[in-house]
């Protein structure tokens, strides 16, 4: 299995709950603070990974100086692909993540719930080259005390599911190797761009015709969301041979283009329901364009262009 910070960008089934501004501690998680040290026969953590494939972990029996654990990978299916029992020393074990070589680190604190557990976590961020690293650590998650990594603000890798002594059993509800939900991250851009699987259909109307087109939130990052864009009929199911495309929304772009309302507060009756909206107006030459937005959706946008007019209309959506 690749080590932790080498692992592809994930999807995560988690809720990060918030992330505070405080500065923790330094902590030194590879010596005193590795929870693999105070392994009790029993304890085991479970993690998922970028295409849903899951690695666990369980202590089956600790002598003297030896860990002696169980390593089980799962694929994206849940079929069991290795099961190799192991006994190692506690500082030996496998540790997803480590502190990076004299690059500084930034500590803060945060929580993270899993199951009905908040678990409350010292949280490692650094640089390397250009990409954002950041690993969190919790005291009470046994078989090393990771929690989850992310790089760029995706998350890689994440806890699943765990058995501790100290806090009893937490799990997300799915089974080894299931392939959990996309991450929800702390995005700053409107509601819809905040949880992967999100999606809207629009109906576009245009010279007497009609198309229709499915954007899906694919990837979310705190200033950036990643979407799909298909042409497709009106229940959302791709054209036969259409080409999948991606698009990106930044959280710049976003300011920039809906800087400031025309109007607030407006209620937009459309195929998907009623909407309360924000107007939005631009007029360049001959082209104007009215458009309402809910949450970061369009709800309804006109574009006159001449005498000719395009109408787009929410056809159905989803949000998490």
């Amino acid at each position: 299995m690749r080590h932790f910070i080498h692992a592809a960008a994930a999807c995560c089934a988690l809720a990060l709950l918030a992330v505070s501004s405080a500065t923790a501690e330094p902590k030194d998680w590879e010596s005193g603070k590795n929870t693999w040290k105070n392994a009790h026969k029993g304890d085991w953590a479970e993690y998922a990974m970028q295409l849903g494939n899951k690695v666990r972990y369980e202590v089956t029996d600790v002598v003297e100086d030896k860990v002696h654990f169980k390593h089980i990978m799962y694929d994206k299916d849940g079929k069991e692909t290795s099961n190799k029992q192991r006994a190692k020393a506690w500082s030996d074990c496998p540790l997803f993540g480590k502190l990076p070589y004299r690059i500084d680190v930034a500590w803060t604190v945060a929580e993270f719930k899993i199951g009905e557990q908040t678990l409350s976590c010292d949280v490692a961020s650094w640089t390397s080259g250009t990409t954002a690293m950041a690993v969190w650590y919790c005291t009470k998650v046994p078989c090393g005390g990771i929690v989850k990594q992310a790089i760029d603000g995706a998350d890689t890798v994440w806890l699943t599911g765990f058995k501790s002594k100290e806090l009893g059993e937490a799990k997300t509800g799915d089974k080894p190797g299931d392939k959990p939900v996309e991450p929800t991250a702390a995005s700053k851009l409107p509601r819809f761009f905040q949880a992967v699987g999100n999606y809207y259909i629009h109906k576009i109307t245009r010279a007497g015709s009609d198309s229709y087109v499915k954007r899906t939130v694919s990837e979310v990052t705190v200033e950036a969301t990643q979407m799909t864009m298909v042409t497709c009929d009106a229940e959302g199911v791709p054209a036969p041979g259409a080409r999948v495309s991606e698009v990106t929304q930044t959280e710049a772009a976003w300011l920039k283009d809906y800087a400031k309302a025309e109007k607030t507060g407006e209620m937009v009756k459309v195929a998907a329901g009623e909407f309360k909206c924000d107007l939005f107006k631009t007029v360049s030459g001959n082209r104007e364009v009215q458009e309402w937005v809910s949450d970061g959706i369009p709800v309804k946008k006109i574009v006159k262009d001449g005498e000719k007019e395009t109408v787009i209309e929410l056809a159905k959506h989803e949000m998490k």
